[in-house]
């Protein structure tokens, strides 16, 4: 669905036609798994919901993404792509966040037994690893940063038909 808003916004003619009608589509198929997948966790992983009862204040990330979905839907009934578009990102961070606050400290959790589990203490690097890594993050988020930027400015607007037609020679 992601996809299909990012195609809607960036095409014209029948291309943006098709992704539209899909994106249609897959606001109401997501917002069906969403809410069957909010329903299930209590069975899957009760661990979750003691998680958001002990420390509510990350309780904004899921009513972030719900908000988002909500929005994403009423801007794709007016046809507003660019608010569509960025109310779906809004969306997928407002799940991986909610994710990931509802399991902290755990990233993979045992079946049998949670010592088994690899949390952020019992997975992490040494100190040092830790400090290079974070200096190298530093150094790599700026290298994809400035080519996003460069991207998004030199592909700014919608792709053109008669461009695409032409192709290379």
């Amino acid at each position: 669905v992601h996809g299909a808003n990012y195609l809607a916004l960036k095409t014209d003619a029948d291309v943006r036609i098709r992704a539209n009608r899909i994106a249609d589509a897959g606001v109401w198929a997501v917002a069906i798994l969403a809410v069957l997948t909010v329903s299930a966790i209590p069975f899957v992983q009760p661990a979750l919901w003691q998680r958001y009862a002990a420390h509510p204040v990350g309780s904004v990330l899921p009513l972030t993404a719900a908000s988002a979905l909500l929005t994403a839907w009423y801007c794709r009934r007016s046809r507003r792509e660019g608010a569509v578009f960025l109310s779906w990102s809004l969306f997928i961070l407002g799940i991986v966040g909610s994710v990931a606050w509802g399991l902290f400290p755990n990233l993979l959790i045992a079946t049998e037994d949670s010592i088994y589990s690899l949390t952020i203490y019992n997975s992490a690097a040494s100190s040092y690893g830790l400090h290079v890594g974070l200096v190298w993050f530093g150094v790599g988020i700026s290298l994809v940063l400035a080519y996003t930027i460069w991207i998004y400015v030199s592909f700014r607007g919608k792709v053109d038909r008669v461009l695409f037609e032409e192709g290379y020679e």
